[in-house]
């Protein structure tokens, strides 16, 4: 969209789903290869979230306060409070055709909102 800002993805746990074959799900792959997004998978395993992420972007979001909020006090309880969280819900509470146009939704929004 010709926007300078870059976005990257990382795992919050990724050792509890360490037999995930891949970065994203087949169903977040599939959405992409519908919208012409490119992916690039960088390796066979989620990339686990650490401290230096965190600290070099400017704007940190994760899905469903209920869920990462959790999980940020476990692996990284000093920005727990200090990210947004969007309430997206994940597989356990909404299929995959549900929470991923409300996902894009947002990320729309957020692009708009940088535009501005």
């Amino acid at each position: 969209m010709g926007h300078p800002a870059r976005a990257f993805s990382r795992g919050l746990l990724t050792s509890l789903v360490a037999d995930e074959p891949t970065l994203l799900s087949r169903d977040t792959e599939r959405r992409l290869r519908e919208l012409g997004i490119p992916q690039e998978l960088t390796g066979p395993a989620p990339t686990q979230l650490r401290r230096e992420d965190l600290e070099r972007a400017h704007r940190t979001i994760a899905l469903k306060r209920d869920e990462h909020h959790a999980m940020m006090l476990q692996s990284h309880p000093e920005w727990a409070d200090r990210i947004e969280y969007w309430d997206v819900h994940d597989i356990d509470f909404a299929h995959p055709d549900e929470a991923l146009p409300q996902i894009e939704a947002k990320v729309l929004e957020l692009i708009q909102g940088l535009r501005s």
